[in-house]
């Protein structure tokens, strides 16, 4: 939902909350933000998903084997998965 710089906010504000890795143009009209959760639980995840919904995040992603925007890849038109923002740093 939003413009690509109304998405671009909402993960920016996102990260305050958890530590934004990546985010990957769909080639599309959306932006999907990865962010670093390992180690934490579901019932510790479920404030920040909870938010992120609140926000206009897909609920669809809360599943774990969910596809996503994948960096490198492409969309079956054939347009390609653009990385927007790459955050290696906050990959312990």
């Amino acid at each position: 939902q939003g413009s690509i710089d109304e998405q671009s906010a909402v993960l920016i504000h996102l990260a305050r909350k958890a530590p934004l890795a990546l985010a990957v143009f769909s080639g599309g009209k959306s932006i999907h933000g990865w962010f670093y959760c390992a180690g934490l639980s579901d019932p510790e995840l479920w404030p920040f998903m909870c938010m992120a919904r609140s926000l206009g995040a897909c609920r669809s992603t809360w599943c774990p084997v969910q596809f996503v925007r994948m960096p490198g890849g492409y969309r079956d038109n054939g347009a390609p998965h653009t990385i927007y923002f790459y955050n290696p740093g906050v990959i312990k």
